[in-house]
């Protein structure tokens, strides 16, 4: 089974990436000492450089989604404080307020002012699925929208060269992850997440990097969720690494609201 998801996603990155990806590779490095140490298994670490999972980054964007149920486009500010939280504000037209979502890892609260309606629970991505027709956990949000794992980079074991990137891979009896990192530019260009049966049920392409300070950040983001026949395209606007966040980030139901309330 390990080596069928591995074999699967070198298919699927090889055949997916954009023309316009390609082109912007390099060739295929031929050195062999590459080569030996994707064959023997020798052990690399992903550089935690580009980590700024310790800093405050706010984040202007145009978020698209398309799901079968849901066809939208708005406008959003995001504040995600370290690792600890995160807080998402949307605007439809005119910029006025449609909905806003705040998470930490035991718990997220959404209030849809369009249904006048306040969601509550774990912040897992079938509960946040629930209120946002996006199926994305608490770790998602705050990783992948600063263009780094979800997970722990030790936990993550190389694999193999492709292109000019090196491919890693996490792997447990839930599923996999699969993350291929440019290594020279210190940056993550594809992630992907398997279930135990084997089935894609996340694919994120990150492309149009941008340098800030220490750290580099992709300028548009786009996630596909296979399984549900969905996509959500993040592009953002503006990005900045701050002192601190708003405060405080969370907020409580309106007294008119209904709540919806998850485990």
């Amino acid at each position: 089974m390990y080596k069928l998801l591995i074999a699967i996603f070198c298919l699927i990155l090889m055949s997916c990436a954009s023309t316009k990806q390609a082109a912007n590779d390099n060739k295929p490095n031929e050195r062999l000492s590459e080569k030996s140490d994707a064959a023997s298994g020798t052990e690399q670490k992903i550089d935690k450089a580009n980590s700024s999972e310790n800093s405050n980054v706010i984040m202007k964007a145009r978020i698209n989604i398309s799901f079968p149920e849901i066809r939208n486009s708005a406008a959003a500010k995001i504040e995600i404080a370290k690792t600890d939280s995160i807080l998402i504000q949307i605007f439809g037209p005119m910029s006025i307020p449609v909905g806003k979502l705040y998470a930490n890892p035991t718990q997220y609260i959404m209030n849809s002012n369009l249904e006048n309606i306040t969601y509550k629970g774990m912040p897992t991505e079938e509960n946040i699925k629930k209120s946002m027709s996006v199926p994305l956990a608490f770790n998602d949000l705050v990783y992948l929208l600063r263009n780094a794992l979800p997970n722990n980079s030790e936990q993550y074991s190389f694999v193999n060269i492709m292109e000019s990137n090196k491919l890693y891979v996490l792997s447990d009896k839930m599923g996999a992850e699969f993350a291929l990192i440019d290594t020279n530019n210190r940056r993550l260009v594809r992630f992907q997440k398997k279930n135990a049966n084997n089935e894609m049920v996340m694919d994120v392409a990150f492309s149009s990097f941008t340098e800030i300070g220490d750290y580099t950040f992709a300028n548009k983001i786009s996630i596909n969720f296979p399984l549900q026949d969905g996509r959500v395209d993040i592009e953002f606007q503006e990005i900045a690494i701050v002192p601190a966040c708003s405060s405080p980030m969370s907020f409580t139901q309106p007294k008119s609201y209904r709540l919806f309330q998850y485990d």
